[in-house]
């Protein structure tokens, strides 16, 4: 069996929490890391680098990026990431 690594990035702590908690049911996927704004989405990639990345298109963190504007720079970053959807 293949193993997913996921990342996921939003920012509200219970939406990280609940997804965690029903992905971590499944065998094939390994929740890796979490982040709650741009800046710490990028620096967890690149220190876990997941397979796929759950990001909140409304990002509203004080000082992060929304989303969807996020995520061409995130793919920038790490091109090798696959699809940032």
């Amino acid at each position: 069996m293949n193993e997913i690594k996921v990342g996921i990035v939003d920012d509200h702590s219970i939406v990280r929490q609940g997804l965690r908690a029903i992905l971590d049911r499944e065998p094939d996927l390994r929740v890796v890391g979490d982040a709650d704004a741009e800046g710490p989405a990028i620096a967890m990639v690149d220190q876990t680098r997941p397979d796929v990345v759950l990001m909140d298109l409304r990002l509203t963190a004080e000082g992060a990026a929304r989303g969807l504007a996020c995520a061409p720079r995130s793919r920038a970053a790490f091109p090798s990431a696959g699809s940032w959807s």
